[in-house]
C-alpha cells in the first residue's frame, strides 16, 4: 500500500510545480492586462465610446516612443495619468468638448 501511495504522490509533484508556477504567470499577466485597461480608460476619459479608444491610442503610443528612450516608461505613464486625473477628470475625449466651450463663449 505504501507503495502505491508514495507512487501517487511523486506522480503528481511534477504537475503540482507546472500549475503553480503557470496560474503565477497567469495572474501577472492578468493584473497587467487589467491596469493597462484601466489606464487606457482614465487617459481617454470614461464614460463615452471614444474616451477608452482614444487613450487606448495614447497608451500604445506612450508606450512605444518613451519605451525607446528609457526602459521605465511606466513611471512617466503613471505621472501623466495622475496629472490627468488631478486637472483634467474627464481624460482627452474631455478637452475636446472643453475647447468646443471656450470656442462658443
Amino acid at each position: 500500500m505504501d507503495v502505491l501511495v508514495n507512487n501517487a504522490a511523486y506522480d503528481k509533484f511534477p504537475e503540482t510545480i507546472f500549475t503553480t508556477d503557470a496560474e503565477s504567470i497567469d495572474r501577472h499577466f492578468a493584473v497587467n492586462t487589467r491596469a493597462g485597461v484601466l489606464m487606457m480608460v482614465l487617459l481617454g476619459g470614461m464614460g463615452t465610446l471614444w474616451g477608452p479608444l482614444v487613450g487606448a491610442v495614447i497608451f500604445i503610443y506612450i508606450q512605444d516612443y518613451i519605451s525607446t528612450m528609457t526602459e521605465h516608461w511606466e513611471i512617466y505613464l503613471g505621472i501623466v495619468v495622475i496629472l490627468l486625473v488631478l486637472f483634467m477628470p474627464t481624460g482627452f475625449v474631455g478637452l475636446g468638448a472643453y475647447f468646443k466651450r471656450l470656442r462658443k463663449g
